[in-house]
């Protein structure tokens, strides 16, 4: 539904943007990997354009721009409005750093924009930084200091203006809704596996999957003091 057929071969097409890309390890990388194959494969005119240098050979191009901060975005803003016209629809993904510059490059070119949340990222800047040490939730309450207003400022300025939003669950959209975001703009489209492999033999009743950066407020630490105890 939110795709534009444009292209000269009237195929569909979706330009993805994201910051990081295999070989680098990430949930963005490997998403937009996946996705990229799997459009590819059922028709879709596909590019990626990304910060990692020196992405591996796949089915459709990738293009790597430098990543020079403070610079980065900016590097984006221009690299899209070069390669990226013509293309049905525009994905992207990894925070401010790539969804401010697409959307920007988005509105000159005409093109339809989408991005997708999985996270505050205002609030993982703040947490990184020692800016704040509440959790996600208390964050949406109450913005804490001149720099986290800023942070959650821009994040939601994002949300309430890409054409639409992408999030793994039903718990994030309402957070992305209390951005000012539109309900009617945002699909909850769940992460899924094609198959679930897994070495070994267990006598456990179920298997306990999580995947997941090593991060603080993600709380693999404490999985692994329950599942210990």
């Amino acid at each position: 539904m939110y795709l534009k057929n444009n292209m000269s071969d009237n195929r569909a097409s979706a330009y993805i943007i994201t910051t990081i890309f295999p070989p680098v390890l990430g949930g963005p990388a490997t998403y937009v990997h996946a996705l990229g194959t799997a459009l590819h494969a059922r028709g879709w005119q596909i590019a990626v354009m990304t910060f990692t240098k020196n992405p591996p050979l796949c089915v459709f191009p990738v293009i790597a721009i430098p990543f020079s901060f403070p610079l980065n975005s900016i590097l984006l803003f221009f690299a899209l409005i070069k390669n990226a016209r013509g293309y049905g629809v525009w994905y992207a993904h990894g925070g401010i750093t790539a969804t401010v510059p697409a959307l920007c490059a988005a509105w000159i070119t005409g093109a339809r924009c989408g991005i997708k949340v999985t996270g505050d990222y205002a609030w993982e800047t703040a947490r990184n930084r020692e800016w704040t040490d509440v959790g996600i939730d208390d964050f949406q309450k109450k913005r804490y200091g001149f720099r986290n207003r800023c942070m959650a400022f821009v994040r939601a300025w994002v949300a309430r203006h890409a054409d639409f939003v992408i999030v793994p669950r039903r718990y994030l959209g309402i957070m992305v809704a209390g951005w000012g975001a539109e309900s009617k703009r945002i699909a909850v489209v769940p992460n899924a596996v094609t198959e679930a492999r897994y070495s070994g033999v267990t006598r456990d009743p179920f298997l306990f999957f999580s995947a997941g950066r090593f991060v603080s407020w993600k709380r693999f630490d404490a999985l692994l003091r329950m599942f210990a105890a």
